[in-house]
């Protein structure tokens, strides 16, 4: 069985309507989102995990928070992942790279303060078990290792190196394939993104750091354990995010 994964930073849900037009349309199997977030984090204070579940009845849908914001209950920050019915859920964990905190500020620039987490599903699909890691790891403001980023990451590679299954890991790393960081999760499993030649993943025509462009930065990657048999791999060039999307076609 052929099934479709992506891998998609939604922008605080700015495009929203365009990604629910676009995950209807392409109904893939697998659907890892970060920036998935609600109350104060968004001018219109929509809880977008509760909006795409609404949107997309046909799947199972986990969130795993990364932060919160104080004196704003309905607020929440951190990644989603949606699953086709027809794939067996049979665990979810997350697993914390920075200890879950609440903030004052949505718009606080120290990033090495905010919390990370990674959302792990161990599912089934045709019987056949499969880890997938939905991540977000820290902007630094640069994407180039620093040491409270190297830190962070130990958790997600350490969890990896024990990790006896088959597994798809992707994310926003805010990292560049030429990282210690990358080159570490280089070592325990393809790196799609480097593998097919990939050199930006960011959209310059919604990122605000428009002195990145027009060469870019490869941040978002897809990894996959060594036994997955990768059918197809593409960058998505549609206007849903700051960041492109990265789709990936694999046999189960």
């Amino acid at each position: 069985m052929s099934l479709k994964f992506l891998q998609l930073n939604i922008y605080k849900g700015r495009l929203l309507d365009k990604i629910i037009a676009f995950l209807k349309r392409e109904q893939f199997d697998i659907i890892q989102l970060q920036e998935v977030c609600s109350g104060r984090f968004w001018e219109q204070r929509l809880d977008l995990f509760q909006e795409l579940k609404n949107s997309l009845p046909d799947y199972h849908g986990e969130l795993a928070v990364s932060w919160r914001l104080k004196n704003d209950p309905d607020s929440y920050f951190g990644n989603a992942t949606f699953v086709k019915s027809h794939i067996k859920v049979v665990s979810k964990q997350t697993l914390w790279l920075k200890p879950y905190q609440e903030f004052a500020n949505p718009l606080n620039t120290r990033y090495e303060l905010y919390s990370r987490c990674a959302l792990i599903l161990d599912i089934k699909i045709s019987n056949q078990p499969l880890v997938i890691i939905n991540t977000h790891l820290a902007w630094g403001p640069t994407p180039y290792d620093k040491p409270f980023k190297q830190k962070q990451a130990k958790h997600l590679i350490s969890y990896l190196r024990q990790l006896k299954k088959l597994f798809i890991l992707a994310g926003d790393f805010n990292l560049i394939p030429e990282t210690k960081i990358i080159k570490s999760f280089d070592k325990l499993g393809q790196n799609l993104t480097v593998e097919n030649g990939i050199t930006n993943t960011l959209n310059p025509k919604f990122h605000r750091v428009k002195q990145l462009f027009p060469k870019g930065l490869a941040v978002d990657y897809i990894f996959t354990h060594s036994e997955i048999r990768v059918k197809n791999f593409e960058l998505i060039k549609e206007d849903l995010s700051d960041h492109y999307g990265l789709r990936l076609k694999f046999d189960s």
